[in-house]
């Protein structure tokens, strides 16, 4: 017989709505721009992980436009992974880093390679917590 797993042996999940609260754990961003808003929605279907990135940043000293939106699919391993990402219209790409720091808690770690006029900024890290 199998044995019954127990929570510690349960794989953690990327699949999920994640969303950015400002009483997540902190990183240490440097230079970045502070997220306002974020929610990432994660689905996975036979190893295959696909996500919608929607974020909104604070940007007081450019005329720049604080709104970052995606798409990403690829394969995970295990409980992180990294994906190419697409932007609304295919004017912008890059890569996405997504690590699960607990069954609650999501880093997110962009960078975009190919930026267009509807994106201006260029790399964003953020812990996110999940929603459901």
């Amino acid at each position: 017989t199998r044995p019954i797993p127990t929570p510690r042996d349960t794989p953690l999940q990327l699949a999920g709505t994640w969303i950015y609260a400002p009483r997540a754990p902190a990183l240490d961003a440097g230079k970045l721009y502070r997220p306002e808003y974020i929610e990432l929605k994660v689905q996975t279907e036979g190893g295959v992980v696909f996500g919608q990135y929607k974020g909104r940043y604070v940007i007081p000293d450019r005329p720049i436009s604080p709104t970052v939106a995606f798409q990403f699919t690829g394969k995970a391993a295990g409980n992180s992974g990294s994906f190419a990402w697409k932007g609304a219209g295919g004017g912008s790409a890059g890569q996405v880093e997504l690590k699960l720091l607990t069954e609650r808690t999501l880093q997110v770690d962009w960078k975009a390679t190919q930026v267009s006029d509807s994106l201006g900024l260029v790399s964003g890290t953020a812990v996110l917590i999940r929603r459901n």
